[in-house]
């Protein structure tokens, strides 16, 4: 049995099926207010377990930093979502979920048949937040982006620096935590919303979209 959970959130869970930073950052920021997240994982672990980090001492379980710095208050489960099994698994957690929160390439979703559709149809109550790294209507859906990319793309590294030099990467991946904290505000919003409707919505935080509301003023400018 899990232990009790306090906070605003303590009533909601979320399915995250997010990987890398913007995605599990954001669903983190969720848990830490009380949510109850379920980080899904393949048999593999999550591929931020054995990212690069400190090195391990003799004995010591193997879990670098980087997942440490993701993975706080969430409780995971491993489904194999190539199977009928994890899908029939994660179908199951949907029908009591508040919300779910999912980063995939462009297509990965549909593919297992676990799309808004689908899961709209197996839960009409369900908050559904995807965070790509574009918008699944524009021109560049099917492009996969990091954080470097869209700081580039956005202009940002432009203004990062000096006049007469070219511009500066930020080594902080800025950008993936600011989506971060739209997918948390945007979740939030989307639970609000349900409260007054009864019902979910799909909602999008996308990665490049996020990086140019982080450029602020400077492109009126």
């Amino acid at each position: 049995m899990s232990a009790p959970r306090f906070g605003a959130l303590s009533d909601i869970r979320i399915i995250d099926l997010t990987q890398m930073l913007a995605g599990p950052y954001g669903t983190m920021m969720l848990a830490d207010q009380g949510a109850e997240v379920i980080k899904v994982e393949s048999p593999e672990g999550d591929m931020s377990r054995a990212a690069a980090g400190r090195a391990q001492a003799a004995g010591e379980r193997k879990l670098s930093g980087y997942f440490q710095s993701i993975g706080r208050n969430k409780d995971s489960v491993v489904l194999d979502l190539k199977t009928q099994g994890g899908v029939r698994a994660l179908k199951a957690l949907v029908r009591d979920a508040d919300a779910v929160v999912e980063n995939f390439r462009p297509g990965v979703m549909d593919r297992l048949g676990l799309g808004w559709d689908v899961l709209r149809a197996i839960n009409p109550r369900l908050v559904y937040c995807s965070v790509p790294a574009y918008s699944r209507d524009g021109e560049f859906a099917d492009r996969t982006g990091f954080d470097p990319i869209v700081q580039a793309e956005s202009g940002f590294i432009s203004m990062n620096g000096y006049a007469d030099r070219e511009g500066v990467r930020a080594l902080s991946p800025v950008m993936d935590m600011g989506t971060s904290l739209m997918v948390c505000n945007t979740v939030l919003a989307a639970l609000m919303a349900r409260h007054h409707t009864g019902a979910g919505q799909y909602c999008e935080v996308a990665l490049f979209d996020s990086a140019i509301a982080m450029t602020a003023h400077a492109p009126m400018q």
